[in-house]
């Protein structure tokens, strides 16, 4: 999808980033996630146009409130094996995280299950990896989802995660 390659391109400049949004681009974002989901390269180019659009802090909320949380938890299903979409989806939410608010709906919308799999799924990469540290060290910041990280069974996995990105 040329578009959502022009859309990411374009979400480089800070600008553009506030722009894209008060244009009214993420209920097109969303309709474009749903309608390809099942397509992995435009799922990408999404995903990273999303990333760079939620590291501007006004965007946090609105990515959020436009209900993008839930079309990001199935395209997170759906391409679970691919770790091209995993890495910019949990980089999305990395950046989203940092608001308390979105730290909460994160672990409300159910993606903690996710992010295990993915993580224990994508065990040698190093990219998503690193996503999914940066996703749960935001989320570990409430104090409830610290109990409820430990609580799904993440202290085994970063143990693994570890040892295997040691060096």
């Amino acid at each position: 999808c040329r578009i959502c390659g022009i859309l990411w391109n374009l979400s480089f400049n800070d600008r553009n980033k506030e722009l894209i949004v008060e244009e009214g681009f993420l209920p097109i974002i969303k309709q474009s996630m749903i309608i390809h989901i099942n397509i992995n390269n435009i799922q990408d180019s999404i995903c990273c146009t999303l990333y760079n659009l939620s590291i501007n802090d006004r965007n946090k909320g609105l990515i959020v409130e436009q209900g993008l949380l839930s079309i990001l938890k199935q395209s997170m299903i759906t391409h679970i094996n691919n770790k091209d979409v995993q890495h910019k989806i949990c980089g999305t939410l990395w950046n989203l995280s940092v608001n308390n608010r979105n730290k909460e709906l994160i672990v409300e919308e159910g993606f903690l299950s996710l992010i295990k799999q993915s993580m224990i799924t994508h065990i040698n990469n190093n990219d998503v990896q690193n996503s999914i540290c940066g996703t749960l060290w935001n989320l570990s910041f409430n104090n409830r989802n610290k109990v409820l990280i430990v609580e799904k069974g993440f202290l085994l996995i970063y143990e693994q995660s570890m040892i295997t990105h040691i060096n």
